[in-house]
């Protein structure tokens, strides 16, 4: 029972583990030596959206049904056969959802973080002078515009 239970909380950890991946949160360190000149905020539009996927909605049904397996194994007659049965089930799920995470959606967020940087700092040059950088930039999703799709971007300006 120890082990079934195991395997559901580590299949339950890594799968949120890995869907939270798919945010578009970028962050960088401080500069300990800059000096802040203030926030700054833009709104950008770009053809990227991370999405789901097929494959992301495969493994998390079969995470699901994985972990279901494991569980309903535990007064199963044929325990360590059902149970590993689960855990393969619920390895692959864990497996597709890493690979839409990380072939197609890795691409886009690095494009989309790219997009924000260059819309923060055109802001940023307008308000401050030439020398300056955007530090802890972060993205939200607002709304699709026809074939674009509009984001809001925040970070903290420096001095170089």
């Amino acid at each position: 029972m120890k082990r079934s239970l195991f395997s559901v909380v580590l299949a339950v950890c890594l799968l949120c583990s890995f869907t939270s991946c798919a945010t578009s949160y970028m962050p960088i360190s401080k500069v300990p030596d800059a000096q802040e000149l203030g926030n700054i905020s833009a709104t950008f539009e770009t053809k990227e959206k991370i999405r789901i996927g097929v494959l992301g909605v495969m493994g998390i049904g079969l995470s699901g049904a994985g972990g279901y397996m494991i569980g309903a194994s535990i007064n199963s007659p044929e325990r360590k056969k059902a149970a590993a049965t689960g855990a393969l089930v619920a390895g692959t799920g864990i497996g597709l959802a890493i690979i839409q995470d990380l072939v197609f959606n890795a691409p886009k967020r690095s494009r989309i973080n790219k997009a924000a940087r260059e819309a923060l700092i055109t802001a940023a040059r307008q308000r401050y002078s030439e020398d300056i950088d955007v530090r802890e930039i972060k993205v939200i999703y607002i709304q699709p515009s026809g074939r674009l799709h509009s984001y809001s971007a925040t970070g903290i300006v420096i001095q170089n």
